[in-house]
């Protein structure tokens, strides 16, 4: 019996999973939306993936796992948002060549009217891109519009921005078809869980890496670079018990596949130094204690645990999941110059296993030796206020510039 173009779609997303379970987590959280007549794929920033059944069964198999891994990453890698004020179909181009390249590296197959790179180098309108590899979209786009501009290339399927696609609009307006009422997802987080499935399964995508680095946060700002260290720091482990709720993907031949939720690992202790000593302005204090809020907010499982010091530890503060707003009410203490070593000294004394510290300061301190196994072992952030000393005058650990 002849598959219809949703089975052949919904086989496929089986099939990642044993193939690709990196691309088969992400792939599980496409909506999909059958309109004939489109004649292509549509794919919007809420996941939308909207599909001509003619051109699915036009497909072979490994080309329709290679065109899901390609919708999924424009969302994933936020293509629509990061558009700003570039010409919409050179970001179609270039988006769409950095995309490939990924999905190509790891495998995949596309139809032959995708633009696909070839030994991380693709040619258009005479003019050769090089070194692809190494690029972010945004790099794509400048040398195609500084030396292909009226280029005539066209992305294979749609991209749909704000106002949408005309012949996909009308049948929303109409009613003919009705989208999902659940939008806003944190793809960053999805982008996190899937991560972690794929390294339990030891089948992580090549070039991954640089893709979170590159792609996903082109310009980070001190809150997201926090949050991506303590992604990579802070361990979460998979969990059948409570299947995730986006992990049905199928019950067709008689079963339903499941995925596992992602779980923070219990009793994680993130050690937090904010240095008193006057030179951290009150708006970059403001700044700092509603991000530790929403830190906590996201990440459930951890305890934070908050040092007031300058040369000495004034107060201590610890605050879980469930009071992390209790942080706006500390009190503020000290004055004087700074030293960081009693902040070591108290974690040897009381949080021997804390996973992380996290100092806030302007960084005219007094710096303990690595040569103690703690500052070894301990991954240290060193959040520096705006008028602080320079970057390389830190000896250890990892330093982010507010």
């Amino acid at each position: 019996m002849e598959l219809t173009a949703k089975e052949r779609i919904t086989r496929a997303r089986i099939d990642l999973q044993l193939k690709a379970p990196f691309f088969g987590y992400l792939v599980l959280h496409l909506n999909l939306i059958e309109i004939e007549g489109l004649e292509t794929c549509a794919i919007d920033k809420n996941a939308n993936l909207y599909y001509d059944p003619d051109f699915i069964n036009a497909l072979y198999e490994e080309e329709i796992l290679g065109v899901l891994a390609h919708e999924i990453w424009h969302v994933i890698t936020e293509d629509f948002d990061r558009q700003n004020n570039r010409v919409q179909s050179l970001w179609n181009i270039a988006t769409d060549i950095i995309n490939n390249e990924m999905i190509i590296s790891n495998g995949f197959d596309l139809p032959d009217i995708a633009l696909m790179p070839r030994s991380h180098e693709i040619e258009i309108g005479g003019y050769k891109i090089e070194n692809i590899n190494e690029k972010i979209a945004e790099q794509i786009y400048d040398e195609i519009e500084q030396n292909i501009p009226k280029t005539s290339s066209n992305s294979w399927d749609i991209h749909i921005y704000q106002g949408g696609e005309e012949r996909i609009a009308d049948k929303i307006k109409s009613g003919e078809i009705a989208l999902p009422s659940e939008i806003g997802k944190d793809w960053k987080q999805i982008l996190s869980e899937a991560t972690t499935y794929a390294k339990m399964k030891n089948n992580t995508p090549i070039g991954l890496d640089r893709y979170i680095d590159n792609i996903l946060f082109p310009k980070l700002n001190w809150k997201q670079i926090l949050r991506k260290y303590l992604i990579s720091i802070i361990p979460m482990d998979m969990s059948y018990t409570f299947p995730s709720k986006a992990s049905i993907v199928s019950e067709c031949w008689g079963q339903s596949y499941y995925l596992p939720s992602v779980v923070d690992v219990e009793g994680v202790d993130v050690i937090v130094s904010i240095d008193t000593s006057g030179s951290i302005s009150k708006e970059e204090l403001t700044e700092f204690i509603s991000e530790l809020i929403s830190l906590g907010k996201s990440f459930e499982a951890i305890n934070i645990v908050v040092l007031i010091c300058d040369t000495k530890i004034y107060e201590v503060y610890e605050f879980k999941n469930s009071n992390i707003n209790k942080i706006k009410n500390i009190v503020i203490r000290g004055g004087g110059g700074t030293s960081h070593k009693p902040v070591y000294n108290w974690i040897k004394n009381n949080k021997p296993n804390a996973k992380l510290l996290l100092n806030f300061t302007d960084g005219f301190t007094e710096f303990p030796s690595q040569s103690n196994s703690l500052e070894r072992k301990l991954e240290t952030i060193w959040l520096l206020s705006e008028n602080s000393i320079s970057k390389d005058k830190i000896p250890f650990g990892k330093v982010i510039k507010m």
